[in-house]
């Protein structure tokens, strides 16, 4: 069985996001989309979707860095 997710714990699963840049996320087709859970408000996530976005995006940045767009190292602050 599917286990779903509340907003809250999306949230935590995605670092925290916003829930206003998770729906923008949603509406432009960048993240999953969540399933009613009935009548009213009431809606949740399939985790399995939900990892799958935060794998493909760990991927991406893997991609990116290894294709020499790695970002800059910051320097060191700590005194000499």
């Amino acid at each position: 069985m599917e286990h779903l997710l509340t907003l809250a714990e999306v949230r935590q699963h995605v670092g925290g996001l916003g829930q206003s840049t998770l729906y923008r996320l949603i509406q432009l087709g960048q993240f999953p989309r969540p399933i009613a859970l009935g009548v009213g408000a009431r809606v949740a996530w399939r985790q399995s979707e939900v990892e799958r976005w935060i794998a493909e995006r760990i991927a991406a940045a893997q991609a990116k860095d290894e294709s020499g767009k790695k970002r800059k190292a910051k320097p060191d602050a700590r005194p000499a």
